[in-house]
């Protein structure tokens, strides 16, 4: 009887401890799913961010608005609560680092956050802090918008910055010089 007793208080440990363990790996997978459910909706509201950015230079709380709302396609049994704030006012700021370095720029910085529940009430929230610096194009000698390619041709000497929003391709025979910061938002192709 005493063995007996000995051995159902063994299995009522044993069953006890599995059971806290399987609830443990259950919380912690729905944590980890609301984890990639919360950086799916900050990836979706940074890339929304950008595209207010690219209709109005300076836009107001309401233009945020649509991006508040978003629904995040693809992530199903999730609700969102999607928060963007500016944190602080515009100023004028010099870019320290980076292909921008030495540039004045008009800086304001935002806090993107999601929080994203399950069914089951598991939340998870995430927190994105962005500098936004706007360059005015003045400071660059020359500034294009798509691809930039310079022909063969005579030597060419440049002593402003060069900027290229999409490739920059350098294909000169004699020579081309630049004595500033060449920058480009694809590659610089030779």
């Amino acid at each position: 009887l005493f063995v007996l007793i000995l051995i159902s208080v063994f299995v009522a440990l044993a069953l006890s401890r599995t059971t806290a363990e399987a609830i443990a790996v259950g919380n912690e997978t729905a944590e980890g799913r609301a984890t990639y459910a919360a950086q799916g909706s900050l990836e979706m509201m940074t890339r929304n961010f950008n595209k207010v950015f690219e209709t109005r230079l300076s836009p107001t709380d309401a233009d945020f608005n649509p991006l508040r709302a978003a629904a995040v396609p693809g992530i199903a049994g999730y609700t969102f609560n999607q928060e963007v704030d500016r944190t602080s006012e515009n100023r004028v700021a010099v870019i320290e680092k980076d292909a921008f370095a030495g540039l004045y720029a008009t800086r304001d910085n935002w806090r993107l956050r999601t929080t994203a529940t399950d069914s089951s009430g598991v939340q998870v929230q995430l927190t994105r802090n962005i500098v936004n610096n706007r360059i005015p194009i003045f400071q660059f000698g020359i500034f294009y918008n798509d691809d930039l390619e310079f022909h063969p041709g005579p030597r060419f000497d440049f002593g402003g910055r060069v900027h290229s929003n999409g490739s920059l391709f350098l294909m000169a025979q004699t020579g081309l010089y630049f004595s500033s910061r060449v920058s480009t938002h694809g590659e610089i192709v030779t």
